[in-house]
């Protein structure tokens, strides 16, 4: 169903439909916490670093990662292109803290725990810090219209959940949509960043928001609402490749199709 919800998606950002909200399966992959982070609707369980090397991914629509694989050995090249066919098919990723070390191409030299080695490289761009930034550290809100800043004042913070905070800069903005920032470690950087650039939805937290689950209003907000865009959002600019001839003949195809299948429901 993901993969379904992922290509008639596509047909509805061109029509200018949104899509409906729906609980998303999400794989938890922590050593420190469990499925219990992870609000209703969506419905939750843990995956192994095994889980995920032996293609467990596709039984889930989303992957949650943070606080995550602290010690060499607990993460590896086979886990990189497990999730990198994962997202490819259709999956959503979101990350915490430090789970979104393994997406981009190098750390920076204060960088504080970060996931264990290989990073995949998905992405360009450099992690550091992760250290305290201050217990309920201001989010400032900077795409307003993001869902993933749904019901979320602006600014916002989360206690303990918006204390340990990682920097990601050097990334490409031409492949990212950021929705909202902090400032901190001597700049003002990514809070929330998302790209569909690989096919599914990578969705960034790079605050500690686990700390705080489940209780805190505003982290229990801010995952639910990052668990549903990258389950069912709807990819944009940064998402949506430049179509050829071909690739519009294919788009104008399911269009047709999409409409066939709208009146038949209609009908019936």
């Amino acid at each position: 169903m993901r993969r379904m919800r992922h290509v008639l998606l596509g047909v509805a950002i061109v029509v200018g439909f949104a899509a409906a909200a729906s609980a998303a399966n999400v794989a938890v992959y922590s050593n420190s916490y469990g499925p219990s982070v992870v609000p209703a609707p969506h419905t939750a369980s843990s995956v192994s670093l095994a889980n995920i090397e032996g293609g467990a991914l596709a039984g889930y629509d989303v992957l949650l990662i943070g606080h995550a694989a602290y010690s060499p050995g607990e993460w590896s090249a086979t886990a990189c292109t497990a999730v990198a066919t994962f997202l490819a098919s259709g999956g959503g990723v979101v990350t915490e803290w430090n789970g979104l070390g393994f997406l981009f191409s190098s750390y920076g030299g204060n960088i504080y725990t970060p996931m264990a080695a290989p990073q995949c490289g998905y992405f360009a761009g450099t992690v550091d810090f992760g250290q305290a930034v201050g217990t309920n550290t201001p989010i400032d809100v900077v795409n307003l219209a993001s869902p993933t800043m749904a019901g979320l004042s602006d600014p916002f913070a989360m206690g303990g959940g918006s204390e340990f905070i990682y920097t990601v800069s050097g990334y490409n903005p031409a492949l990212w949509t950021v929705d909202a920032e902090y400032t901190g470690h001597g700049g003002t950087w990514p809070a929330v960043m998302w790209s569909g650039a690989l096919g599914g939805l990578v969705v960034v937290g790079t605050t500690d928001y686990f700390d705080v689950l489940p209780g805190d209003a505003n982290a229990t907000q801010l995952l639910g609402n990052m668990i549903e865009f990258a389950d069912t959002g709807a990819a944009q600019e940064n998402a949506i490749p430049a179509l050829g001839g071909t690739g519009m003949a294919l788009l104008t195809a399911l269009l047709a199709l999409a409409g066939v299948a709208v009146l038949r429901a209609v009908r019936s």
